[in-house]
């Protein structure tokens, strides 16, 4: 057999200056109980200010360093949560019961070290003002109108980056609202 030797370099540089992430939240809420507990309601709203976010920053490879978790500045987040638990059919030895839970954050970048971090080695970002890990890339091109620019010669759509232009925010990978419906017998 032929034995392969090989070297490697650790990408990813240590970072001495890491401190903890800290948070200070403040939360309300309300419950009650009707028709002897067949009826049952929690809703709770928080916010919540992180200070020292701990993430992962890619670097330029010229530097020749791949990545390092550092801390960065402060991100809010605020939220809504709503539970509401039913019996909806109570028998002797039996019950059938519905629990519908809904909630809803966002998130938004107050403070950072720069105009933005990227997340790893991913598209998405740490922007100051936008919600924490949006996805930002390159898209297709649109006429004044809407519709989408195609090459006259390829006939294939025209693609920001190609033609010199910045990429742009496409999105949020947090959802709107999450709910849950769970039944029981």
């Amino acid at each position: 057999g032929t034995t392969l030797v090989s070297n490697g370099v650790d990408e990813e540089a240590a970072n001495p200056n890491l401190s903890p992430e800290l948070h200070r939240e403040f939360e309300v809420g309300l419950e009650g109980s009707f028709f002897k507990n067949r009826l049952q309601f929690e809703i709770s709203a928080f916010e919540r200010q992180s200070k020292d976010q701990i993430l992962e920053r890619n670097y330029d490879p010229s530097t020749g360093v791949g990545e390092s978790t550092i801390n960065v500045g402060r991100v809010d987040t605020r939220g809504l949560e709503v539970e509401l638990d039913a019996d909806i059919i109570k028998g002797k030895n039996w019950r059938f019961h519905q629990r519908g839970i809904f909630s809803s954050y966002t998130t938004e970048v107050i403070d950072i070290p720069q105009s933005e971090i990227r997340l790893g080695n991913t598209s998405r970002f740490a922007i100051k003002g936008e919600e924490l890990g949006v996805i930002k890339g390159s898209y297709f091109l649109r006429d004044d109108v809407g519709n989408y620019l195609i090459h006259p010669e390829t006939g294939e759509l025209m693609i920001s980056n190609e033609y010199g232009f910045d990429d742009k925010i496409l999105g949020s990978p947090l959802p709107d609202f999450t709910f849950t419906s769970i039944s029981s017998i």
